[in-house]
């Protein structure tokens, strides 16, 4: 394992992560979204 592969695996790992968190960020907007309307 070189340096550089340990880099780009740490830097995939964040990106994975980051990714759901956004997707859980959006379903929570368009729950609290739809929620809003039916009120």
């Amino acid at each position: 394992m070189t340096v550089c592969q340990r880099e780009i695996k740490n830097y995939r790992k964040t990106l994975i992560l980051h990714q759901v968190q956004v997707k859980i960020k959006i379903v929570k907007l368009k729950k609290n979204v739809s929620g809003s309307q039916l009120t």
